[in-house]
Formats: structure tokens, sequence, C-alpha cells
């Protein structure tokens, strides 16, 4: 019995053609490869929702693979709005418009992208005898050989396109592939993402084998997994993202599911605490001693915090550094917090409803506290006073605090 390939569609950057995939080398005894170019307007008013349409036109197999690189990684998504793929993973690209950097917010802004010299860009043959130095004629040599599109009336629609779009959230099933070094997206601005250290924004082209790697990983995974697990700048810290499955009546998700999350974890959890806290209230920095530290898995079901965890360990190169996140009840973002860590969360709105998962029952005798605003710290909360209890306003100063980690 033979089986029957994996079909991938791909899409090339901004004004690029399909072959900044060329270096992009895939069995082709599992995979058939279909390269997707870019189609002219209709109007200089098109939208990009129908402009999808008319590229998912040229899809003709089912359970596919969309693979869109920058401009094409925004392409894709829409596409995948219309078409049900197997996978869509983007690179090079951002997910929704608040990845965009600042200075893409301020050309918005000002419709300073309507003066871009088109004309020059689609006429670039006719400059290149002016070009001097090897730089110069090596890089309008990469432009006429990849940047083939250069249509008058699809380059202001591209670029007016991707500077205005509108995605106000993730995707959480898109699977995406950034360079650390990306001049265009940096890398700063992007969320949950496989990072390929000192890539750039044409990376496509540069580690064209490292992506080929991820790209294998990624389409062969299994697609039924119910959560992303993202590791964070402090060794241990992990943040969560149950899968969410929305339809017309609501939405349902696994907030928990002991045989996944201990995979991941490798804690068992005994306990289960919740509490309600109005806007202002900050609760923390808490911990428990050994013997009876707590591990804790912590959401927000109600409302937003501001979630801190600072590192105890002795040993650990991040001893007293912090992880700082934001959990809501609309990301439905969870955090693992290892023992050997002090715990606190501001609240951010009225009727906030957080709980968490202690890997130690509640001991008081082991029970202790760090000053949630103690200089040494430099946790930035984004306010000066908080409404705190009696306890916690006595807390201990970092300084003088010796750790039992």
């Amino acid at each position: 019995m033979v089986e029957e390939k994996i079909h991938i569609y791909f899409v090339p950057g901004l004004a690029a053609n399909p072959s900044i995939f060329d270096f992009i080398k895939l069995p082709k005894d599992t995979y058939e490869l279909h390269y997707l170019e870019w189609l002219i307007p209709e109007n200089p008013k098109e939208t990009i929702e129908e402009y999808a349409h008319r590229m998912c036109a040229k899809v003709i197999h089912e359970n596919i693979v969309l693979i869109g690189v920058s401009f094409g990684g925004v392409m894709v998504q829409e596409m995948k709005k219309i078409l049900n793929p197997k996978k869509t993973i983007i690179i090079s690209s951002i997910k929704n418009k608040n990845e965009m950097p600042s200075r893409m917010h301020f050309v918005k802004k000002t419709s300073a992208h309507k003066i871009f010299p088109i004309k020059a860009f689609s006429n670039i043959e006719k400059y290149e005898r002016y070009a001097f130095g090897d730089m110069l004629k090596g890089r309008i040599k990469l432009y006429k050989k990849y940047l083939s599109m250069r249509d008058e009336l699809y380059l202001p629609w591209a670029i007016d396109t991707i500077v205005n779009w509108k995605q106000e959230n993730s995707d959480p099933d898109i699977l995406h592939i950034h360079g650390t070094k990306d001049f265009i997206f940096p890398i700063e601005n992007i969320k949950e993402c496989v990072k390929i250290d000192g890539g750039t924004h044409i990376m496509i082209l540069t580690e064209a084998k490292k992506i080929t790697t991820l790209l294998q990983e990624m389409i062969l995974a299994n697609t039924n997994k119910i959560m992303q697990i993202e590791k964070t700048t402090i060794k241990d810290i992990k943040v969560i993202a149950p899968k969410i499955y929305k339809d017309k009546r609501g939405y349902f998700m696994e907030s928990y599911n002991h045989k996944l999350w201990s995979e991941h974890l490798e804690t068992d959890f005994v306990q289960d605490n919740e509490s309600m806290s109005e806007k202002g209230v900050l609760r923390g920095l808490h911990f428990q001693k050994p013997p009876y530290a707590q591990a804790k898995l912590v959401r927000v079901i109600k409302g937003s915090v501001l979630d801190v965890a600072v590192d105890l360990r002795k040993s650990s190169p991040t001893f007293g550094q912090h992880f700082k996140i934001l959990l809501t009840a609309e990301n439905k973002k969870q955090l693992f917090i290892p023992a050997g860590f002090a715990h606190g969360f501001l609240c951010l709105e009225n009727g906030t409803v957080f709980a968490y998962k202690c890997s130690q029952y509640y001991n008081s005798k082991a029970e202790d506290i760090i000053a949630w605003n103690d200089p040494d710290l430099a946790i930035e909360w984004g306010i000066e006073q908080a409404l705190v209890s009696e306890r916690d306003a006595k807390a201990q100063k970092f300084s003088t605090f010796k750790t039992p980690f």
C-alpha cells in the first residue's frame, strides 16, 4: 500500500517569487510541493479577505500544509480561515498586528508608506548600471532574482495591506519560526515562536537547512496535542497555552489533564486554591519552605493579573531574578512555577478570580514572604501603591533573606 503524500503549498514574501524556497529540500517520497505566486490585485481597494479567496482557488488538494514567509505568512493565515489545512506554518512573519514593530504603526498612522518609490523598485534594471561597489551590485542581483513581482498595482496594495492588517489575536494553531536577528519584525515583539539563533529576515535563504528540519518536525508532529508549552527566560518556569475549541455556542478546553501535564511538568498536584480580588490588590511574594515547598500551576478564570515569580534557588544562575507575565481570562494561559520560587500577582480588574494548583498542602508554619516592592528585586509592577494584607506589608527584605532552597 502506497501512502498518500503530504501536499505543501508555499507562499513567498512580499513581491518575491517561489525561488526563495529553492533551498528547502524535503523528501519527495513524503511531500508534494506546490508554489503559489502572487496575483495582481483586481483593484487598489481589494481586501485581504477577497485576495485570499482568489489565492485559495489555486489550491486543488485537501488536508494540506500551508507555509508562508513574511507577508506570505500573513496571507496563509487569511487562507487558513477559508480552507481547513492540516497545518499552517509561518516563517519570519507576524501572527497579529501587535507583533508589528513601532515603526510600522508610525507608518500606518502617518500614511508614509504611500510615498514609497514604487516606480524605482519596479524598474530596478534601469538603475543597475549606476550601481557601484560589490555590496550594492550584489544586492541588486538578489532583488532581480527573488523580487520579481514589481507590478505598480501590486506593490502599493501589498504594503498598504500588511501595514493595515487588522488581526487582533493570534490563532493558537499557527506554528511560527522566527530569527533572533530579524530586522523587519524584531524578535522582541514576537510571542510563542520557535527561534533560530542569528536568523535574519532572509533566513529562508541563509538558514534553509535548519528551517527544513524544523518544517519536517512540525508537519509530522502530533496534530491532536491539546496544549503548547513555551520555555521562558528562567529555567523550569513554563507558560502553557491550552488548545481552545470555539464555536457559536462558546468554547471548550482542557484546563488540566494529569497524564499530559505531568509529562511536561513532572509534578503531581494535591490541592486547588481559588481567590477573588479587586483591582489594585496585590498578593505576594509567597512561598513555603522545604520540606513543604510548593510547585504551582496558576491561571485566571475571570479578569486579569500581572503574575510574577522570583527565583530563590541559590545554585541557580538566575537567583534573585524574576519572570512576569500577563494572565487573563481571555488568553487562558497558565504559568507553571516550580518549588524554589516566591510567587505573587497584581489584580488588574475588579472581581478577578485567580485559581492555582499546588504540589504540597498548605502549611502555615512553612509559609514565608518577601516584600513585593523590594528595590533589590526591581520588579516593575506598574503601580506605586497596592492594596496588600497586613502580613504582606510586613514582609522581609530580599537583602536579609537567607534562602532555604
